[in-house]
């Protein structure tokens, strides 16, 4: 009896201290537990965000851009100790959720991570059909799951949300992590800048807070003015070569929806932009160099028009960008389309003509609805 009263007290012994060592590590055995240490630590917690997972898993230049898009906007939410890596996690074929979950701990306990938690997020459906689902995945250094999110078109909050696109699936997941990281608003006016969104913006020549707020202003003043002012259209950049044919229809529609009186411009402006593979970068490049151009040259009209237009080997449209600029090259609008857009997707686009209805679609949201053009 002595023996078995002493192997109990043995084993209770060896249970407090295997309970005070998770506890003196700061993590507990439990998923709540683990999610409570995570609120505890808050905006201090570090996080690495790994590249995301889009549609079948092939787009993973595109999925390392959008996980870096991810960490600034948790940057943007106050956190300072968050970044991102290229470092991949891949699997084939289908998975559900679990088998997901279950591959990325694994995963994480075998990798070279070192940070406290790492991010993964899947946003599964078809390029040109949509999303159709999004997942989230934040496990600890030991793989054990932390949090997790999944919306399906059968959740309320994917059917409010309704994501066409993979900013609105970014902001979706974020979102999602404001509570448990107890972020500030990240997508507000007064989002914190640091060194994850000074390096995003140095590369791509994304605009600053100032920028931003700038060009907002200049939005709001040509809604009110745009419709009876004189507008030159500079020749439209299909594959990166000007087309002045293409601008004169694009002005002739303009003309058609009273989108202010324009004309195509007469000089053709030395636009070159850098074949590079991310489209966010190739248009802000492109709106940085025809402001650059009309600081020099101011526009002999109240705004100016450049659309970029680039085909896929099909024919069909890959991206449609534009940028309008007032008479001294400041920004009024910088858009982009591409599939992942709504815009995009309810039209056929396998035309420079079609392309420029796309265009004019979206000047005339923009001049109605203001920031984004109604785009989510």
């Amino acid at each position: 009896m002595a023996n078995r009263n002493s192997l109990t007290a043995g084993i209770r012994a060896a249970a407090l201290l295997l309970a005070f060592s998770w506890l003196a590590a700061g993590q507990s055995p439990s998923p709540a537990g683990r999610l409570e240490t995570l609120k505890t630590k808050g905006l201090d917690a570090e996080v690495m965000v790994l590249p995301v997972r889009l549609f079948d898993g092939t787009m993973s230049e595109a999925g390392e851009v959008v996980g870096e898009l991810v960490a600034v906007s948790l940057e943007h939410g106050g956190m300072r100790k968050v970044d991102w890596t290229t470092q991949a996690f891949s699997r084939s074929g289908e998975a559900t959720f679990q088998q997901m979950s279950t591959a990325f701990g694994d995963y994480v306990r075998q990798s070279a991570i070192t940070t406290e938690y790492t991010l993964y997020a899947e946003f599964l459906g078809t390029p040109g059909a949509g999303v159709a689902e999004i997942r989230g995945l934040l496990v600890d250094k030991g793989g054990n799951p932390v949090w997790s999110y999944r919306q399906t078109p059968e959740d309320e909050e994917f059917k409010k949300a309704q994501p066409r696109d993979l900013l609105k699936c970014i902001a979706m997941l974020v979102n999602a992590l404001r509570e448990p990281l107890g972020l500030q608003d990240p997508f507000g006016p007064n989002a914190f800048e640091g060194r994850l969104t000074e390096r995003w913006a140095k590369r791509t020549g994304l605009p600053t807070s100032g920028e931003r707020a700038a060009l907002q202003k200049a939005l709001e003043t040509a809604r009110t003015k745009f419709a009876g002012s004189k507008v030159v259209v500079f020749p439209t950049l299909i594959g990166g070569k000007p087309d002045r044919k293409q601008a004169v229809h694009l002005a002739d529609m303009l003309n058609d929806q009273k989108l202010g009186k324009a004309e195509v411009a007469t000089a053709q402006p030395a636009i070159e932009i850098q074949n590079v593979p991310n489209e966010m970068q190739r248009l802000w490049q492109m709106a940085r160099a025809i402001r650059e151009y009309l600081h020099q040259t101011p526009a002999a009209a109240d705004y100016a028009v450049l659309a970029d237009y680039a085909f896929a080997p099909d024919g069909k449209a890959f991206t449609v960008h534009f940028v309008v600029c007032d008479h001294n090259g400041e920004w009024v609008i910088v858009d982009l389309q591409n599939n992942h857009h709504a815009d995009f997707q309810s039209m056929e686009l396998k035309s420079g003509d079609d392309c420029d209805r796309l265009v004019t679609k979206r000047l005339d949201r923009f001049l109605r609805t203001g920031a984004n053009g109604g785009q989510e």
